[in-house]
């Protein structure tokens, strides 16, 4: 079954749309594209032909602390310098990243820890979602 398919039934099992849906797909496309094309962007993966990029999504998260009151987000630098984690606090946030024609599909530190959150927020929902043992409610 293939992977968008496979969705399908899900979301037709569970009775409404998986939650990171779109970021699952895209990362999933990512992912063919490393293990079948050798990482590269070719035609075949570009739908909007006038577009003639790939896009990536996924989620991550920003930390923040308060520093003399006012919510700053932690940064390498501010790292460095030590902070108080008594205040600390993030948002979710969105990101995305596009791969033209013919381009080599790089992934940084960053982006990884964000799509394997996001992988993992996506596997944590489908495994809440599914029925507990001893329901015959089975797929």
């Amino acid at each position: 079954m293939r992977f968008p398919v496979l969705i399908e039934f899900v979301e037709k099992y569970i009775g409404h749309p998986l939650p990171y849906r779109e970021e699952i797909i895209s990362i999933n496309k990512i992912r063919n594209r490393l293990v079948h094309r050798d990482g590269l962007v070719s035609d075949i993966d570009i739908r909007n032909k006038s577009n003639e990029e790939l896009e990536m999504k996924w989620i991550s998260l920003k930390w923040y602390t308060k520093i003399n009151e006012v919510l700053t987000e932690i940064t390498y630098d501010l790292r460095k310098e030590g902070l108080n984690v008594n205040n600390l606090t993030y948002k979710v946030v969105d990101n995305k990243k596009t791969f033209k024609l013919g381009q080599k599909i790089t992934i940084d530190i960053n982006e990884f820890n964000g799509i394997a959150y996001t992988c993992a927020e996506f596997a944590q929902y489908i495994y809440s979602s599914m029925p507990k043992p001893g329901n015959n409610n089975g797929l």
